[in-house]
């Protein structure tokens, strides 16, 4: 009888670190991660985003990924609600709103917006969809809220977080950091969105019936 192979699934983003952190989200899944470029998608360009939330963007950007590379896909969306800057902010717009550049002068951009926002009223909460779609077809979606923190008056003293620069400024007082400096444990305390979605996600998969030998990469 022929070995059962892992079922392959497109981690569906440009972006290194994004696919980095849905690696982390199918650990211990029997899935075999595909890059972009492993499924000759290289060059691939997803359709501009129209979705109105999270998980609508997240949803759509993984049914065109999963279609492209007809196989089964995971792809998420996610940015910072920053209520103090009214119509000057959109979390789903984030890429947009802070302009063309790299990430520190996305990172400066946003600084500039908060420079007049006291202290008081700086909250930040984050906002992280995850999708699945096999094929074209949308199997799953889920939006989740993170935890509540500041936009802190200057960036990290690392710098911005490759891939992820919101975090370099986004801070948790009552631990004292920014989100890129907590440790696994501190995520895990401050009910973090990307643990709440690989709970999500690795019970919706587990249930999911394996291809067989076929399937495998």
């Amino acid at each position: 009888m022929a070995a059962r192979r892992e079922r392959a699934i497109l981690l569906a983003t440009t972006n290194p670190a994004k696919r980095d952190r849905l690696r982390w989200l199918l650990q211990n899944l029997p899935f075999a991660c595909v890059e972009p470029v492993e499924a000759g998608l290289g060059e691939y360009e997803p359709p501009e985003e129209t979705g109105e939330t999270h998980g609508e963007i997240a949803a759509q950007k993984a049914v065109a990924w999963s279609q492209a590379g007809g196989m089964l896909a995971v792809c998420s969306d996610g940015g910072l609600t920053i209520p103090a800057l009214g119509d000057r902010w959109q979390s789903i717009l984030t890429r947009r709103l802070t302009g063309e550049g790299d990430d520190e002068e996305r990172v400066g951009r946003l600084l500039e917006l908060m420079e007049s926002i006291p202290t008081e009223q700086r909250g930040a909460q984050w906002t992280e969809a995850l999708a699945v779609a096999d094929c074209g077809q949308l199997m799953a979606c889920w939006e989740v809220q993170g935890a509540t923190g500041v936009v802190a008056e200057s960036a990290g003293p690392g710098g911005s977080v490759p891939g992820f620069w919101a975090f370099s400024v986004w801070e948790l007082p009552a631990l004292g950091k920014r989100y890129s400096e907590l440790t696994d444990k501190e995520l895990e305390s401050v009910d973090d969105h990307w643990t709440q979605l690989k709970a999500l996600l690795q019970a919706f998969l587990r249930e999911m019936p394996q291809a067989g030998p076929e399937a495998g990469r």
